[in-house]
């Protein structure tokens, strides 16, 4: 059985430093063990180019800054590949190549619902009439907009199988889809060993986001800070002003994130609830060994070790201050966290991708 993942970008040195691009990767990557599989990305050096890596054949393509082009690129490159699977997750122009494949080729369709909220309806329309553009560009965009829609839209209601990272998506996603197969597939995550130095010395609290948005509530992150002066505080992802003891990253290449992790005490999250699935970063970081301490969210798993969860950012300083004041305490925490994120990520994550690819192929091949 042939199967193509759809992605935004490898993940190579230097890429964005987390993500859905990065699951996507790491789920070829192993299920390339059990099928013929290929990555269909872009090239963030903006070359393009091909590569094996293993069984996984990687073909990177020439990105743009404009996704319609960026959607008929990934689209011509998986009719090429004319695959039996296609899987997409993370950006809606991959939903709409792959529902593409679906009717060109007859493909089965696995689509994986994005963390924040990805089911949801004419989102191209929606951040069209919020964009600065000037009125008379809106009308004549209007159209085309609402063709990417329809075709997210398709891609949805036609998919043969979704999956979702947690119990909060699997209620949203049957409430939507009622009478789709929705399967509960923990997060694959991978570190390097690859050590290389912090741009920052510990010991300190980290937060960070691989993009911006009212959902990650950085200013709750800078309130602790602002409460605490006695201790330090890393923010990644956004270059903000805030208290001396605080120190901001606008962007860090992933190697450099973990260098920043590894000398972290915990990771805060400050995310509302319903915004996330689970965060790649908090992953990474457990994967580490540091702690989480989480405004609100538990994702499902926090309550089980190595972390904790408060109802307010109040309470996240309180926590805070005892992991800053007993490192024996934020031991505990590293140990747990580390144990349990690889037995649910790395471990758990490697046993349930397989058994499901397994169970989908067999299906494949008797259709």
């Amino acid at each position: 059985m042939k199967a193509v993942f759809l992605s935004e970008y490898p993940a190579e040195d230097g890429a964005p430093f987390t993500g859905s691009h990065l699951q996507v990767h790491f789920i070829a990557r192993l299920l390339s063990e059990v099928c013929d599989s290929t990555l269909i990305a872009f090239d963030y050096a903006g070359r393009g180019r091909e590569y094996r890596e293993g069984n996984l054949k990687v073909r990177l393509l020439r990105p743009s800054r404009w996704e319609v082009v960026r959607l008929f690129r990934v689209l011509r490159t998986l009719l090429e590949e004319d695959p039996r699977v296609v899987y997409t997750r993370g950006r809606n122009y991959h939903l709409i190549a792959g529902f593409a494949a679906k009717i060109l080729k007859g493909s089965l369709l696995v689509w994986g619902v994005n963390a924040q909220g990805g089911y949801r309806d004419f989102k191209y329309v929606r951040d069209l009439m919020r964009s600065r553009r000037p009125l008379l560009r809106k009308v004549i965009l209007l159209p085309m907009f609402l063709l990417l829609d329809l075709g997210v839209a398709m891609g949805m209601r036609t998919s043969d199988v979704i999956t979702v990272q947690n119990t909060l998506q699997m209620e949203a996603v049957e409430g939507k889809f009622p009478g789709k197969r929705v399967f509960l597939l923990p997060n694959l995550q991978e570190v390097s060993d690859v050590r290389v130095p912090s741009p920052v010395k510990g010991p300190y609290f980290v937060w960070a986001s691989a993009r911006k948005g009212g959902t990650k509530r950085p200013e709750d992150f800078i309130r602790i800070a602002s409460s605490m002066p006695y201790a330090r505080f890393v923010m990644v992802g956004m270059e903000v002003e805030g208290p001396d003891n605080l120190i901001s990253f606008p962007r860090l290449p992933r190697g450099k994130l973990h260098a920043v992790f590894r000398e972290a005490l915990a990771i805060v999250v400050t995310s509302s609830p319903e915004s996330e699935g689970i965060p790649n970063v908090v992953i990474e970081a457990m994967l580490l060994g540091v702690p989480v301490v989480s405004v609100g969210d538990d994702f499902g798993f926090l309550r089980r070790g190595g972390g904790v969860v408060v109802g307010s950012v109040d309470e996240a300083i309180r926590v805070l201050d005892h992991l800053w004041k007993d490192r024996d305490y934020a031991s505990r925490l590293s140990k747990e966290a580390k144990e349990l994120a690889t037995s649910l990520f790395v471990e758990g994550a490697k046993r349930e991708w397989t058994e499901f690819w397994n169970r989908l192929k067999m299906e494949a091949c008797s259709s």
